[in-house]
């Protein structure tokens, strides 16, 4: 994929690196949400896991 920048002109991504960087940025954003719920005062101990959670069935 060609990605067109302002700062830093053309760039290239594969599909894998375009795949790889999704899932790294929503781990990413899982750990902010983990972050802002203990600030919140939800126990550290929660289960962020969506693969466990019962929000989804």
């Amino acid at each position: 994929m060609e990605l067109k920048t302002l700062s830093a002109g053309t760039q290239y991504a594969s599909l894998r690196k375009m795949i790889a960087h999704g899932l790294m940025h929503g781990i990413r954003h899982w750990a902010q949400l983990g972050t802002l719920a203990r600030n919140a005062g939800c126990p550290a101990g929660f289960s962020a896991d969506l693969l466990f959670s019962p929000s989804i069935r």
